[in-house]
């Protein structure tokens, strides 16, 4: 009987002994993959503690700029940002122009972007302008008034004349441009004055003749527009017809082309 009492609790101690060593066993792989608290500041030191780095991550350069207050967290895997580059801007990145890429011309009133500019050789040429060549309309003008002004002299005189004394053979000839005045100096039978005024009619109307073909044959050159340049409001449109308007003390005359 005593043997049997004495080996009772042998046997509830082994059981016990194998359960706590069972336990042991299972917490032991447990507590080995909780990670180890960072050492605490040293007692006396002023300066903050910088958060852990996550595992995995790249390591912060010291030299690197600090990112400027209100920018966008960069993403991570992202290229760090060169020194001396501009700080990206909220809301986008900044994209470079292609090489060889020309930017369209913005958009101006007509007056800023006129159809045509006066050039000189050796001036710039803007954007969207191309070189033209034209008549060189000063000496189109020119020969139209050299020639204009003294045929029409002729040509009411030579109406006036006609309508009052029924004379066509006598001052017919004024009609005739160029030529006529001289054919007239034999039909009307003048001499003197009235003689020097219709030759000098003559060489004036074959000058200004003269000078308009001179408009031609010399040319001019000048910058064109490219682009179209559309008006900002029906003001600014284009005019077949000008525009007359009389005051009690002004007048004033618009035509838009």
């Amino acid at each position: 009987m005593p043997r049997r009492r004495l080996a009772a609790p042998r046997a509830r101690c082994a059981q016990a002994a194998a359960l706590l060593a069972a336990l042991i066993g299972l917490a032991a792989p447990a507590a080995a993959q909780v990670p180890a608290a960072p050492p605490g500041p040293a007692l006396g030191s002023t300066s903050a503690s910088a958060p852990p780095t996550p595992a995995g991550a790249p390591p912060t350069p010291a030299s690197a700029p600090p990112t400027p207050a209100g920018a966008p967290p960069t993403p991570a895997g992202a290229p760090p940002t060169p020194a001396g580059a501009p700080p990206t801007p909220a809301g986008g990145a900044l994209v470079p122009v292609p090489q060889g890429y020309y930017l369209p011309p913005p958009s101006l009133p007509p007056w800023a972007n006129p159809r045509t500019i006066q050039y000189e050789e050796g001036d710039p040429i803007p954007r969207g302008y191309a070189l033209r060549t034209r008549p060189d309309r000063t000496l189109l003008g020119a020969g139209l008034l050299t020639f204009g002004v003294p045929y029409a002299i002729s040509f009411t005189v030579a109406g006036i004349a006609t309508l009052a004394e029924e004379d066509f053979d006598e001052f017919g000839p004024l009609f005739i441009p160029f030529v006529g005045p001289m054919i007239g100096t034999a039909t009307m039978d003048v001499e003197g004055a009235g003689l020097f005024w219709l030759t000098m009619d003559s060489v004036l109307q074959v000058s200004g003749l003269l000078l308009y073909a001179a408009g031609f044959a010399h040319e001019e050159v000048y910058l064109e527009r490219q682009f179209s340049v559309s008006p900002r409001g029906p003001e600014h449109a284009a005019s077949m017809w000008p525009a007359i308007s009389i005051g009690p003390s002004s007048a004033e005359l618009r035509w838009r082309f």
